[in-house]
């Protein structure tokens, strides 16, 4: 494709859509960025760096229409809908049906989870890299055969199923769509986010249900707004790939270690045995699930592979939180 590309991105004003709306037009791309609120503080610092703001909403097919019109590449990234996990999976649907018909599209690329594609492997097992189309995973089976109360069950399974949508139904853009399995935002240690996951931080306590020596893939927004640039510039090359994107593997000492250096202050690290887990997820405790679901994802995939491959710096969490890190 040649420059400047207008590319549309949805969820433009989350973790990921931010990073790449200012990566990309750093870079000169013409960058429309769908939004329910056009007037809010965040979308409207993305008009002022330089981004075309469509209002729309997922549900509705007309706003859809106006935003991929002219379009040339679609960065499709979705809210998890946990009230009714498969509506993602409508939205998805949605969002390529404007797509084709808009006729200008020649690339998408999907931003999923790591475990939500059908073909990670269980998180005991070790040494595992990932394949393009392994089948179902043993993951997947684990998670059905978890009770049906299950926190992230269906978040899970939506984000498969949203995959298989983009894998399998897209033969209009012959190929050339582009899988994202992103995992553990970095962001999600910031002072403003931790309390969502990591609540009991604000007293400067990192109490993780993460066995001891296992490691949590943690990614930058920026490193997977660099892979999605070199998606883009060359989508023949990356058409049909499925890509595992991640920055760093921390153990949760080494991850309370760099908080305390970050905010100048003493965190303590309190590690939390499998049962006691177990028994705080029936509670209801969603962050211990998050937790427990993160297990063993440092050996799916090693990601300096990629960064290799695509000439991209990663970013270490250190430098992530001398950048990021506000108390």
């Amino acid at each position: 494709m040649s420059l400047p590309l207008c590319v549309l991105v949805t969820l433009a004003t989350g973790t990921i859509g931010r990073a790449l709306t200012h990566h990309l037009l750093s870079l000169s791309f013409r960058v429309r960025c769908l939004t329910r609120f056009p007037s809010s503080p965040t979308a409207r610092a993305l008009q002022l760096a330089g981004a075309t703001l469509v209002q729309g909403d997922l549900n509705d097919a007309a706003s859809l229409t106006t935003a991929c019109a002219g379009v040339e590449a679609v960065f499709l990234n979705l809210l998890p809908t946990f009230d009714e996990p498969m509506r993602e999976v409508q939205h998805a649907r949605a969002v390529l049906e404007a797509a084709r018909k808009a006729g200008s599209v020649r690339a998408v690329v999907y931003a999923g989870v790591v475990s939500g594609g059908g073909q990670q492997p269980h998180p005991d097992r070790k040494g595992r890299s990932n394949a393009d189309d392994a089948g179902m995973s043993a993951i997947m089976v684990r998670m059905r055969q978890k009770a049906e109360g299950d926190l992230l069950r269906g978040y899970f399974e939506a984000k498969q199923a949203t995959e298989m949508v983009v894998r399998k139904e897209l033969e209009w853009l012959a190929g050339r769509w582009t899988v994202l399995r992103l995992s553990f935002f970095m962001n999600n240690f910031l002072p403003r986010n931790s309390r969502y996951y990591f609540p009991e931080l604000r007293e400067g306590v990192l109490r993780s249900g993460l066995p001891e020596g296992e490691k949590m893939m943690l990614t930058a927004p920026d490193d997977v707004a660099a892979v999605v640039e070199r998606v883009l510039m060359d989508p023949e090359t990356w058409a049909g790939r499925i890509l595992n994107v991640g920055s760093q593997a921390l153990g949760m000492r080494e991850i309370g270690q760099e908080l305390g250096e970050a905010g100048e202050s003493d965190v303590r690290v309190e590690m939390v045995g499998a049962e006691e887990a177990a028994e705080e997820i029936k509670r209801g405790n969603v962050q211990r699930d998050i937790q427990t679901w993160n297990c063993g994802m440092q050996d799916c995939f090693d990601p300096a592979v990629l960064a290799k491959e695509m000439r991209i710096e990663l970013t270490p969490f250190k430098y992530f939180l001398a950048r990021h890190y506000s108390a």
